[in-house]
């Protein structure tokens, strides 16, 4: 069987979730996860930095979409 690759995004979703419909009637989400990084350099500055991830549109429908 071949192998998946899967990661998991932990964050705070940033806009309203997008539903659309494709023309062939299948549901499409899009949506934006904001994750924070932060970090210490050399000198022991702190840094905070946020980093926003939009999701391709999914057409998987609404069994593996979480409602929200």
């Amino acid at each position: 069987m071949a192998s998946i690759n899967t990661f998991t995004i932990v964050g705070n979703v940033t806009k309203d979730v997008e539903l659309r419909y494709t023309p062939s009637g299948t549901p499409a989400v899009t949506f934006t996860v904001a994750v924070d990084n932060v970090y210490y350099d050399r000198d022991g500055k702190k840094h905070e930095e946020t980093d926003f991830i939009p999701s391709p549109p999914t057409a998987s429908g609404p069994r593996t979409t979480p409602s929200f």
